[in-house]
């Protein structure tokens, strides 16, 4: 950079070809986020305006010494030359902080923040800031960037776009100020007092939060109860809950802050101790500078900065800790390694404590089966602070690609902890819900394109992670999703992120091929009883106990896998007899099977999700052509040239990963072939599918040719709502199983259904009677009846219209059958019972008995009067 600023034009050419040879391929990402080398791109925006004023352009003295280096800076002759070479570098300048921005904005601020921090305290005055032109090109360019730079706009993987907040980050520079502002008052003896104070605020606002989220679940269940606002006493429920939580998130805030200040001020240069570890980073600390030290403060204040704000994991919160991160990575470049080690500690804890993307799925209320004590609307996990976390572990990924091997090594360990081979929906550790469909896919997207990178080592451990990906993202799809609870902008960046992920996944197929990795599927096979371990393994207990459990270093290994790994039953069974090459195509071919199956259902699921999005085909609303080029294609040629034989398989392959996955891909894509193979894998192993409900309709669907089948298994199946319960007593006229275990099954099902949601249900019930041969409905209102009075008089209203045809003819067959069921109702009722339901059916005979006296009358006048 220095030489770009040359007197020689020759000299200026050569650094610039040589500057765009390493910048413009972003081979070193690394560099972009160098505080080192932000600082002096902007000390030398800063000379080159120097010179350009008028009363120095005559100066003596040409040479200029850019701070913190060796190097210096000659002036050249004429204004106008100045002038040229000044606006040359401003370009260059912002070509640089554009491609900063797009690896890491946060880091880009920080070291921007950081060296105002600098400025100030070298000066201690605030002319230096106001006068620094090289600051005032920054401040300009991110003011711009984030109205001009498309948030969408990113298409090549190894680059990140953001849209970048100007206000926040003037909020940010505000909060680092006070805290900085906070410590310069504290005399270095106080650090110890200071932190524990400061975590103790924290820990109070922490309290304060659920204390105070607590009331407000309470006041809203009050209201719910008494339909109407309940009054308030308190004060403290009085004043508005978003107003209390923006309080206790600001005193969170402000401590995160102020605990960064603290470490990147608490420098040692001292070695009073020569057995302290120190972590150093090279290329991070100016020429001719000492390298602080390492002390026990700076862990405690590391330990606390990473792991307070899991504690209350807001939006908000994460927001400030990512800040903060990123102020104390490069306030303190040699305490890095320590700093990124404990937050990827941090991470696993989420995942250890079921938060955000790991929430544990909560059951949503049936609008089938609704109940007044609860809220008609969906229940999605709060997925927004886990995305922030996120960026910031992305931003470390491709920050670390060229930096350290060791920082690599931590990542591979945390993607495989945060990847798991679980595919059963009780255990399995992402939550399913689709509003973290984009968050999920992106997890996906980045360890894909490590796994299809030359940045990992080819082993047994890319070979596993590459598993991992493709059995957490069929995980996704072992459930049925229904409307998207994301906002219109949310959901069309879920949509760009999905069509990403398509995309990686489609250049799979090179890789299925690929030497590279026949060499890693050789390695797995070297040992030549992996594939019968794995197939033993799985036909036994369902998980497979070779070299997949044996990983070293990959965390997140878990005990237990639903379904198969890469081996197929089919694969495994057939590479018993096989050597080594034979094995390795199996596993191959299998691998490339699975990649077309998930890329048919990622086919569906963004169809779907565009269809929300944008249901009436508006111009606007559509994706750009390019971003699913790939997508459309693969549609339009490969996914409409599959055979009903491919069908059936991609069907069996689907059951063979998992029998959930099977019964969500026969819903999602209607190929005639395709269910008839999935439905003939139910009716052969149902006790592996009775834990699903929707697979009960597959399994009483019978065919000309199939109307015998065993039904006792129903007896055991997984609830299901009512109106499917209802249809079974009908189920004679229909083209379904028809006996007494479909019969019995639907009672206990509608018997255990709520009396409340059985109200909107009792038309249907009663009609229900007239195709009761087994008596089983008749048992079954009479039982209901002793459940609910409301419920048993809703029962008689309803025989007592349904004994006649219409106004005047009665319908006698109907009536044989349930008038001794209203008869029988009405005496099991208790004697308090019973007087209520005189009272109340006496005035509504009277009620109805109007409509009789006044019909002899002719409609209009005379009726009347």
């Amino acid at each position: 950079m220095v030489k770009r600023t040359h007197v020689r034009n020759e000299v200026r050419e050569e650094a610039k070809y040589y500057l765009h040879s390493l910048l413009s391929q972003n081979a070193f990402p690394n560099l972009f986020c160098n505080s080192v080398i932000i600082e002096t791109l902007m000390n030398i925006i800063d000379i080159l305006s120097y010179s350009l004023n008028e009363d120095n352009l005559h100066k003596v003295i040409a040479h200029h010494r850019v701070p913190n280096t060796n190097y210096t800076v000659q002036f050249v002759d004429t204004h106008e030359k100045r002038l040229e070479l000044f606006n040359a570098f401003v370009d260059f300048g912002r070509m640089f902080t554009e491609q900063a921005l797009m690896i890491s904005q946060t880091l880009v601020k920080s070291c921007i923040q950081q060296y105002m921090f600098k400025l100030e305290q070298g000066k201690r005055n605030s002319d230096a800031v106001r006068q620094h032109k090289g600051l005032h090109v920054m401040w300009e360019y991110l003011s711009t960037y984030s109205k001009t730079v498309d948030v969408n706009g990113a298409s090549n993987g190894n680059k990140l776009y953001y849209r970048t907040d100007f206000a926040d980050y003037m909020i940010s520079l505000s909060e680092r100020n006070a805290a900085v502002g906070f410590v310069e008052g504290l005399d270095r003896n106080d650090y110890r007092t200071a932190l524990k104070q400061v975590k103790d605020d924290m820990e109070n606002a922490i309290y304060n939060r659920l204390s105070s989220l607590d009331k407000y679940k309470s006041l809203q269940q009050r209201r719910r109860r008494m339909s109407i606002v309940a009054p308030v006493n308190d004060k403290g429920i009085a004043l508005d809950f978003e107003e209390r939580i923006a309080i206790f998130d600001s005193n969170f805030r402000n401590g995160l802050f102020k605990l960064t200040a603290m470490l990147i001020h608490n420098m040692d240069y001292l070695d009073d101790n020569e057995n302290e570890m120190r972590f150093t980073t090279m290329g991070n600390r100016p020429h001719g500078t000492d390298t602080p030290k390492e002390n026990v403060l700076d862990r405690d204040m590391v330990h606390a900065l990473t792991w307070l704000p899991v504690k209350m994991f807001t939006t908000s919160v994460m927001e400030a800790a990512v800040d903060c991160w990123s102020w104390a990575i490069v306030g303190r470049p040699e305490l890095e390694l320590l700093i990124v080690e404990e937050i990827y500690k941090v991470w696993e804890k989420v995942i250890s404590d079921r938060q955000g993307l790991y929430s544990i799925d909560k059951p949503e209320p049936s609008p089938l089966a609704p109940s007044e004590k609860e809220e008609l609307k969906p229940k999605p996990p709060s997925v927004n602070p886990h995305r922030i976390f996120f960026k910031f572990i992305e931003e470390r990924v491709y920050l670390c690609m060229h930096k350290a091997d060791i920082e690599m090594e931590m990542l591979v360990d945390l993607l495989h902890k945060s990847l798991s081979l679980i595919l059963e929906n009780p255990r399995a550790p992402m939550t399913k819900h689709i509003s973290a469909v984009g968050l999920r896919f992106r997890l996906l997207y980045l360890t894909l394109y490590l796994v299809q990178s030359d940045y990992l080592a080819n082993g047994i451990s890319k070979y596993l992670l590459r598993e991992k990906v493709y059995h957490t993202a069929f995980d996704y799809f072992t459930v049925r999703h229904h409307c998207p609870t994301q906002s219109q902008n949310e959901l069309r960046n879920d949509i760009r992120k999905l069509i990403r992920f398509f995309s990686l996944v489609h250049g799979e197929k090179k890789f299925c091929n690929d030497s590279t990795t026949t060499v890693d599927i050789e390695n797995v096979l070297s040992n030549g009883n992996y594939i019968n371990d794995a197939s033993d393994g799985s036909s036994r207990t369902g998980a497979p106990t070779g070299w997949i459990n044996s990983l070293a270093g990959g965390g997140g290994v878990v005990a237990g896998v639903g379904g198969q790994s890469t081996l197929s039953r089919k694969s495994a069974g057939s590479a018993k007899h096989t050597d080594k090459t034979q094995g390795t195509r199996i596993l191959s071919r299998d691998l490339l099977k699975k990649r077309n199956l998930l890329l048919a259902l990622l086919a569906y699921e963004i169809e779907r999700l565009e269809t929300f999005h944008n249901p009436l085909g508006r111009a606007d609303l559509q994706i750009d052509q390019n971003t699913q080029s790939t997508y459309r294609n693969w549609k339009l040629y490969d996914m409409n040239a599959f055979s009903n034989k491919a069908w059936r398989e991609y069907g069996r392959l689907a059951w063979s990963i998992s029998s959930d996955l099977a019964i969500s891909f026969y819903y999602a894509i209607p190929k005639d072939s395709l269910r008839n193979e999935i439905q003939q894998l139910v009716k052969s192993n149902p006790l592996q599918v009775r834990h699903i409900p929707e697979a009960l309709s597959i399994f009483t669907v019978t065919s000309d040719n199939d109307r015998q089948c065993e039904t006792s298994i129903i007896l055991t199946w997984a609830p299901i709502d009512p109106v499917t319960a209802l249809s079974y007593f009908a189920s004679a006229r229909l083209n379904q199983v028809a006996n007494s275990y479909t019969i019995q099954f639907a009672s206990r099902i509608l018997y255990i259904t709520k009396p409340e949601a059985l109200i909107l249900y009792i038309p249907q019930l009663v009609q229900a009677v007239r195709y009761d041969e087994m008596g089983f409905v008749r048992r079954l209102i009479l039982a209901l009846s002793g459940k609910s009075n409301l419920l048993a008089h809703q029962l008689i209203w309803n025989i007592r219209t349904n004994t006649y045809k219409n106004e005047t003819t009665p319908d006698n067959e109907m009536k044989a059958k349930i008038e001794p069921i209203a008869q029988q109702i009405e005496a099991n009722f208790k004697p308090d019972a019973k007087k209520f339901y005189e009272r109340v059916f006496t005035f509504s005979d009277r009620l109805t008995k109007v409509s009789d006296t006044i019909k002899s009358f002719p409609k209009g006048n005379d009726r009347k009067q």
